[in-house]
């Protein structure tokens, strides 16, 4: 600390005597001259008192040497006291804005020290004791600093500051406050400066949640931790909260504790610290919340992030899985979020907004593909109007995409513009082509997104840059765009991920029929695979506490699905054929989606890459099939073939097949797809006929692109399927 004097100013404007921190800050006065001014410098001895000279004054006004002490005064009354009685002083002295005030003793019991009258000093150091300041609607005005910290012994020290029952109660600190690890700083007052944390910050008293305002800037360092406690809803008010009226800058922990009996409910969301800007986030992105309540577990929260506020929501995925189930028909909510705002909800595309009580958080979702996943028939529809519609795979958004993203752009803005919504922070959510949506959205926006079970985008993502131009672009501290998906699920392998994905234990009955490594296993497991991508199968796997597990041994047909034969043209009546130009490479399997039939004939035309083997279907009703190959124009005899085998071939032509039942009949197949390669790179023109058709159902071919929505031209024939 510095100290120096004035030659005027002060209370009588005729000089004072001042302090100022040697690293910088406010200086304080420490006091006032009379009738006199100061010459000379200013000397400090031992430590605690100044001596100067004065030109004028004293008892024949021909000037004075003076004296002042700074030494510190500790705080010697174990209970209650009055701040402004010299005797709970040692010595006995009332701080002042020259005299230290600290709080060092080491005391067990608490003490509660009561200001009856506006009160100062010049530094209050509250180490190695637990010290509850009641105000009593006053004001502390501390010259220097306030510092808070542990005992020599490692003692933590706490400072609980408390506002009278109006809410009354102010510390002014002209150089800021410094918690130090072991120090603790809460309390339901205001405190006029900046704070600097690397220790704790627990807003409310001991006893009763509540705010604590800072009328300046708050720092939270790696080491420090912001306590919040949650004893009740956010209606009832019963939580804590940080408000800061200048910036915030966040670094260290998180840490929540559910109590007086209270477990929140999934999707619960409060607001816990306000800004005027906030930059960092808490290094625990998504802290456990503790319960003290019996038998009640822990549970995982998220905290979401807005320009100058963090709101924290527990349980947020299981909420999330929910809406994005929710938008799939109807407008009920979910974990005390209200729908407030949709798009017109159409088989194509659909966006739904939902608001929490007290509207300071908005979750948007994306509906995904809407189709019955129950059985091998179903699942196989619903993966065919997906491959149908999406482009994942490749690096250009075809236009089904890019007008789902533009819709979905556009909502998302009147969101942002409604004054309804102001200020709100918003979480992007979706499943499957919503999850992949939203995700898209996300990353043009900065805005928070957890998505299901999505496709991946990255590929798509810079193809759709004239579509998501007018979207807001945030500078979000807590920016996170994750994609939480089941381990097995196929429609998630699609594409290049989206900022982070997380493999979620799939559910006890999707085992793999052989392992990760024979094509059959795609057609064998459709059904799993269908179960596996369900929006439901996520919520239960969610509600169940899922562990994130390893990749390294999970089946994935992604390449094969995306490497799929699209017919050219389509013609027939009592036969349907297809018409394919395509391009294939040698050794990699495709697949072919033929309509329904009794026998099946696929055969290249000259100069295309000659057949090296083909995987037939399993289908519920054929236990064999018939087949046989042309080669050089010559026909080979038909022979038996096991359903999920794969034949192998030498410069074939074409190939014939015909499902047969376990009597050896034949009969009609539903149409599942089969997987066919080729010998060598190059052009394919082939045709594929399928005779015996009962009922022409329309062609579905393949896939050529990720798991993702219900468009009404593919779904109209599984109307009875569709929400």
């Amino acid at each position: 600390m510095l100290y120096g004097a004035t030659a005027e100013g002060g209370a009588n404007g005729e000089g004072t005597v001042f302090s100022v921190p040697i690293t910088g800050g406010t200086p304080a006065v420490l006091a006032s001259f009379n009738d006199t001014n100061e010459v000379g410098g200013i000397d400090l001895v031992s430590g605690s008192t100044l001596y100067g000279t004065t030109l004028s004054g004293g008892t024949f006004g021909g000037g004075t040497v003076f004296e002042l002490s700074v030494t510190a005064v500790s705080w010697t009354q174990p209970q209650d006291g009055n701040w402004s009685t010299s005797s709970y002083w040692s010595p006995a002295t009332v701080p002042t804005s020259m005299i230290d005030a600290d709080f060092n003793t080491g005391f067990t019991t608490p003490y509660n020290v009561t200001l009856t009258e506006d009160s100062a000093a010049n530094n209050l150091n509250v180490q190695g004791d637990s010290v509850e300041l009641n105000t009593a609607g006053n004001t502390l005005t501390v010259a220097g600093e306030l510092n808070i910290g542990p005992g020599s012994g490692g003692t933590p020290g706490t400072l609980t500051i408390i506002a009278d029952n109006n809410g009354n109660g102010t510390v002014t600190v002209a150089n800021g406050v410094n918690i130090s690890a072991g120090g603790t700083l809460s309390g339901n007052a205001t405190i006029m400066g900046t704070v600097s944390n690397a220790g704790a910050v627990a807003p409310g008293t001991f006893t009763t949640p509540g705010a604590l305002y800072i009328g300046g800037n708050y720092s939270q360092q790696s080491p420090g931790a912001l306590n919040i406690r949650i004893n009740g809803t956010v209606a009832s008010g019963n939580f804590d909260s940080l408000q800061v009226t200048g910036s915030a800058t966040l670094a260290g922990n998180l840490n929540v504790t559910a109590g007086g009996g209270f477990v929140p409910t999934s999707g619960d969301s409060y607001k816990i610290l306000t800004a005027s800007s906030l930059t960092g986030t808490f290094d625990n992105t998504s802290p456990t919340i503790q319960t003290t309540q019996n038998n009640s577990p822990s549970g995982q929260s998220l905290v979401s992030y807005s320009n100058n506020s963090a709101t924290l929501i527990w349980q947020p995925l299981l909420m999330l899985a929910n809406l994005s189930n929710n938008v799939y028909g109807g407008t009920s909510g979910y974990g005390g979020y209200s729908y407030v705002l949709g798009t017109a909800r159409n088989p194509a595309f659909n966006a739904q907004a939902y608001s929490n009580s007290d509207g300071s958080q908005i979750v948007i979702a994306f509906q995904g593909t809407v189709a019955s996943l129950e059985n091998s028939y179903t699942s196989l529809q619903t993966f065919k109007t997906i491959a149908a519609d999406m482009s994942f795979g490749g690096s250009t958004a075809n236009s089904v995409l890019a007008d789902d993203v533009s819709a979905a752009a556009q909502f998302v803005e009147a969101v942002e513009d409604d004054d309804t919504y102001k200020g709100a922070n918003i979480i992007l959510t979706g499943h499957s082509l919503g999850g992949a949506i939203a995700q898209i959205i996300g990353e043009a926006s900065g805005l928070t997104t957890a998505a299901f079970n999505a496709p991946g985008g990255q590929a798509v993502y810079n193809s759709l840059q004239s579509e998501l131009e007018g979207l807001t672009s945030y500078n979000n501290p807590g920016y996170s765009n994750t994609n939480y998906r089941l381990y097995g699920d196929q429609i998630s392998q699609f594409g290049s991920p989206i900022g982070t994905q997380v493999t979620l234990q799939d559910p006890a009955y999707a085992i793999f029929a052989a392992g990760p490594s024979s094509d059959a296993n795609c057609i064998r497991d459709l059904p799993i695979f269908g179960m596996l991508h369900s929006i439901n199968t996520v919520i239960a796997q969610i509600a169940a506490n899922a562990p994130a597990v390893s990749t390294a041994n999970e089946p994935n047909f992604a390449s094969l699905l995306q490497n799929a034969i699209q017919p050219s043209s389509t013609s027939g009546t009592l036969q349907n054929i297809y018409q394919f130009i395509f391009n294939v490479t040698n050794n990699n399997p495709y697949l072919v989606d033929p309509n329904s039939g009794s026998d099946f004939l696929f055969a290249v035309e000259g100069g295309a890459p000659l057949i090296a083997s083909v995987d037939l279907p399993a289908d519920l009703n054929v236990a064999e099939y018939n087949l046989r190959y042309e080669t050089d124009g010559i026909w080979s005899p038909y022979s038996i073939v096991s359903t999920g085998a794969v034949d192998t071939f030498a410069d074939a032509e074409a190939i014939e097949f015909q499902p047969l039942d376990s009597n050896g009949d034949n009969v009609t197949e539903a149409g599942s797809y089969f997987d066919i390669s080729f010998e060598s790179s190059g052009t394919l023109s082939a045709t594929l006929t399928a005779t015996n058709v009962p009922e022409p159902r329309g062609i579905l071919l393949l896939f050529t692109a990720p798991f993702l929505l219900g468009r009404s031209r593919y779904c109209k024939h599984l109307s009875t399927l569709c929400h």
